[in-house]
C-alpha cells in the first residue's frame, strides 16, 4: 500500500503555504480566460501538482518493489 496522504502532506509542508499554491489551481485575475476574476481552488491539482503526485506514486511503486515497477518506463526526452 502506498500512503499517498502521508507523502503528499510531507511535500506540501516542505513547500509551505505560499509555494504549495503552485500545486493547485490558483489563478490570478486575467491569467486564464475561463476565470477572468481569478480562481482559488485548493482541491484540484494544476498540471504541476498532478505531476508531483504521480512522481510520488511512481517512486513508491519502485521503493516497495511492486511487480508493477517492471512496467514503468523512463520519461521520453524530446529530440532536438
Amino acid at each position: 500500500m502506498i500512503d499517498l496522504d502521508e507523502k503528499s502532506k510531507a511535500l506540501l509542508q516542505k513547500l509551505g503555504p505560499e509555494n504549495s499554491k503552485w500545486l493547485y489551481n490558483w489563478l490570478d485575475p486575467g491569467e486564464h480566460p475561463n476565470y477572468p476574476e481569478g480562481h482559488k481552488d485548493n482541491t484540484h491539482f494544476s498540471e504541476l501538482g498532478a505531476r508531483k503526485m504521480a512522481e510520488i506514486v511512481l517512486a513508491e511503486i519502485k521503493n516497495t518493489h511492486l511487480e508493477l515497477a517492471g512496467h514503468i518506463r523512463p520519461p521520453l526526452v524530446a529530440k532536438k
